[in-house]
């Protein structure tokens, strides 16, 4: 490659951009200011292009962004520096220009990257020529594999890049794209509230069915991502939902291929189940082939493997498909379809202990009973709770005091789930009912939060209520909040107040267009600072005043824009048309 030093002068028409620009993202208030500058300076720094052949235009290697502000200018010529570099030097010096820019997009930047690796120059050297680490480029060129949105999020500024690269761990677009909505929603959410939700779209690998062999490279094995996320080193868990139900699909389909080839009933509907009486009917017992599996649900038959492993009659095994809060999982297991059998199977079993218990004979650790500690205790537990869920509801409706405890104590603990500072605001008001020895931050399960609610005296638990409902506030969907308005006394339209924050992310140009717009007593034109431009609209009066998007965000929807809100609609209706009838009388 020969390359000329030497800056010309160069007509800004014969000047043409490069079709290989990577660049998408144009920063309209930077290129409003730079504008300005070369307008009173002209171009300090020579632009870099390369003939374009046989007809005396030149294409722009480096520089495109002052080239538009010569332009803008007015400008006829810019000083350049003209070279002649292939395709793959061109993108080169381009890219390794763009990479020194303190506020270079990184979208932009993972676009250049991936069109060197097209022409194919390796990761190695691209970060050798830009003076960055391979895990530079590497968590570069992955953002290329964010969902649309996203990808516009990170470019706009909206999102961070230790947010977008957490968005990365999960494959699927659309789980990308709810994430990011619950990030940017609200106060937003920290990338370490990100982390967490994204570990709960994950499946710990070492609870699969399958083999999981064929995942020892994949990228969306947590192990595999250590070079973008080091503290998943040592974990073993896949972020791809949707392969990993596949492949658990495929396991249960070729064992249940297998047991039909043997005679054995295979289920795969869950409706097949509820016609013959659902799980808890007398009519069928879920079993399990191993004590150790078994518990208040699942038992053992004491001939599971004699008996149960040959009989095709009422062995059952079952497998299918059921819809949760955050996709699908698949329920596995099998079946005895004749209780009486395996109840005479336990029946044996205890007149067999019974008389090695007569006969003074030992009896093998682990049999002496047909059920374990852990399983009296469940059986214990579960009993307990069907008398509590029962008699509970009643006197809760019927005590004032434990209906407000009831509510802190929920309200409280699903603090646990909110992001941000919420924990933090929670243990604050814990701290103030909490006797101080006992006191734990961060650290109450469920029914410890409980006795400290419980310890409140009943004249306290209004102003702890109302203390509890403010702090909720903030962690509320803004959705919320915003049909809370009317019954609060608040109008959106006539008390609304435009803050700082929000006219400093306008530019210069929106900011003059908003002044004109909503009719402000405001000096603002190009040759104003935008500083001064927003101190101005600031000293106006702001109260009932807001921009077309503001206005449009504060619209409130009626519960007729739910689409197919169903039959509880018209009941409700009916109920509360009977209870201004009966008022009336």
């Amino acid at each position: 490659m020969k390359k000329q030093t030497m800056v010309e002068d160069l007509k800004l028409e014969k000047i043409v951009p490069s079709e290989m620009n990577y660049r998408r993202k144009v920063d309209k208030q930077g290129l409003d200011e730079l504008t300005e500058s070369v307008r009173q300076k002209g171009v300090l720094q020579p632009i870099i292009v390369r003939p374009v052949k046989n007809n005396g235009h030149y294409e722009i290697v480096a520089g495109y962004r002052r080239f538009q502000a010569a332009t803008a200018a007015g400008l006829t010529t810019i000083p350049a520096i003209v070279g002649q570099f292939d395709d793959e030097a061109a993108l080169e010096v381009a890219i390794t220009e763009n990479s020194q820019r303190e506020d270079v997009n990184p979208i932009d930047e993972a676009l250049g990257f991936n069109k060197m690796l097209e022409v194919g120059t390796d990761m190695e050297t691209i970060g050798a020529r830009i003076g960055r680490p391979v895990a530079y480029v590497l968590g570069r060129v992955k953002l290329l594999g964010l969902c649309k949105e996203a990808r516009q999020a990170v470019s706009e500024g909206k999102i961070s890049l230790g947010h977008a690269q957490v968005l990365l761990r999960l494959r699927s677009k659309n789980e990308q794209k709810g994430l990011l909505s619950e990030i940017l929603d609200g106060d937003g959410m920290t990338v370490s509230g990100t982390k967490s939700i994204v570990k709960g779209h994950s499946l710990a690998l070492k609870n699969a069915p399958f083999d999981t062999e064929k995942c020892a490279t994949c990228a969306y094995r947590s192990g595999n991502q250590a070079v973008l996320f080091p503290e998943l080193k040592d974990t073993d868990e896949c972020s791809d939902p949707a392969c990993f139900q596949k492949k658990t699909l495929a396991h249960y389909e070729a064992e249940a291929k297998e047991k039909e080839e043997n005679g054995f009933r295979v289920i795969r509907d869950f409706s097949e189940i509820h016609e013959l009486g659902g799980f808890h009917s007398d009519k069928m017992k879920r079993i399990v082939p191993r004590k150790a599996e078994a518990d208040y649900q699942n038992v053992c038959p004491p001939k599971y493997r004699y008996e149960c492993t040959k009989c095709t009659d009422h062995h059952a095994f079952y497998f299918y498909e059921e819809a949760v809060y955050n996709g699908k999982r698949i329920q596995a297991g099998e079946l005895c379809l004749n209780p009486k059998c395996l109840a005479k199977m336990f029946k044996e079993k205890e007149v067999e202990i019974t008389d090695k218990r007569t006969k003074g004979e030992s009896i093998p650790e682990g049999t002496a009973s047909r059920i374990n500690p852990t399983t009296l205790r469940l059986h214990a537990e579960g009993c307990r709770d069907r008398f509590m869920i029962e008699r509970l509801p009643k006197k809760v409706a019927a005590s004032s005091a434990l209906t407000k405890r009831f509510i802190i104590y929920h309200m409280l603990y699903r603090f646990g789930y909110f992001s941000g500072t919420a924990k933090q605001t929670r243990d604050e008001i814990v701290k103030e009912i909490c006797p101080a020895k006992l006191f734990k931050p961060g650290k109450f399960s469920g029914w410890e939060l409980y006795l400290v609610v419980m310890g409140v005296p009943e004249i306290k638990l209004d102003g702890l209520l109302n203390e509890v409902v403010r702090a909720t506030i903030q962690y509320t969907d803004p959705k919320v909040l915003l049909h809370m308005t009317p019954e609060g006394g608040i109008d959106m339209s006539a008390d609304f107040q435009m803050d700082e924050t929000f006219i400093k992310t306008k530019t210069k140009a929106d900011l003059i267009q908003m002044v004109k717009d909503m009719g402000l007593n405001v000096a603002a034109t190009e040759k104003n600072k935008k500083s001064e431009i927003v101190a101005a609209i600031l000293a106006q009066e702001l109260v009932g005043k807001a921009t077309h998007e503001i206005a449009e965000s504060c619209r409130l929807k009626d519960i007729k824009d739910v689409s197919d809100p169903g039959e509880w609609r018209s009941r409700y209706e009916s109920e509360a048309e009977a209870d201004e009838t009966s008022e009336a009388a």
